[in-house]
């Protein structure tokens, strides 16, 4: 047997034989859902909408009070074990990318870099302290071709340019621990010279001014003080790299 209860602004005494108990609903407009719940006099604590309990024995005095003296509400008393499939209450759909932004760990930026007569034109970005996850890459040049891609150890040597910190995706929050760092280089791959420790991963091919998606199946993680690097196309050509990442 199970019934359904309703308590009104400061509780209410049940006098029924049950070994299961429900806390079915609340109306507290906002304020505290939670109840004391006691069977013949002994305290099981407090309880929310959608929490319940059996006991090994039968009770017959059931007092439900409700921590908010004016909250109203139902709950359920039974023998046996009973229950339900329903939900109560508010229920919140997760947005999770959201929730990812707002932690403040999640960046996007498209650092670029302009033509120089006869040499190639170099972006790279490198991480400080935290280990940096590339989600989504894009890359364009103004000249069609390959341009090339690697990592190195150190920044660009040639004409140089440091531009600090990206953009966070929770607006108004810190900048990328992830930093620009710009050059130039007179062959497609960078010298030891032109940066250090340098080596060369692909070439992918590019149509002049389109924006071209790498396929990342998994994201590029990339270490503290290692440099991952773009040269443009051909000489005389701008380079932009479209970077969507998450810092650890």
């Amino acid at each position: 047997m199970l019934q359904t209860l309703n308590f009104t602004a400061g509780g209410r005494q049940a006098d029924a034989k049950a070994d299961f108990f429900r806390y079915e609903s609340c109306l507290a407009n906002g304020a505290d859902e939670s109840v004391r719940v006691r069977a013949d006099g002994n305290d099981l604590g407090l309880f929310l909408p959608g929490d319940f309990c059996s006991l090994n024995n039968v009770a017959t005095r059931w007092e439900v009070i409700p921590i908010t003296a004016t909250a109203t509400g139902t709950f359920r008393l039974g023998v046996g074990k009973v229950g339900s499939s329903r939900l109560t209450g508010t229920v919140r759909v997760v947005d999770q990318g959201a929730d990812k932004s707002r932690s403040g760990n999640q960046f996007m930026s498209g650092p670029g870099n302009s033509a120089v007569l006869t040499v190639f034109s170099l972006i790279s970005v490198y991480s400080t302290s935290k280990t940096v996850s590339i989600k989504r890459l894009q890359v364009a040049s103004s000249s069609g071709g390959n341009v090339q891609i690697g990592r190195a150890t150190g920044a660009p040597t040639v004409n140089p340019l440091a531009q600090g910190g990206m953009q966070n995706k929770l607006q108004g929050s810190a900048l990328s621990d992830l930093q620009r760092a710009l050059g130039t280089c007179a062959s497609q791959q960078p010298t030891a010279v032109e940066m250090p420790g340098v080596v060369s991963s692909m070439f992918y091919p590019v149509s002049p001014n389109v924006l071209a998606e790498l396929p990342l199946t998994t994201p590029i993680i990339l270490l503290p003080g290692v440099y991952f690097w773009i040269t443009s196309a051909a000489v005389n050509s701008s380079i932009t790299m479209i970077i969507d990442w998450e810092e650890a």
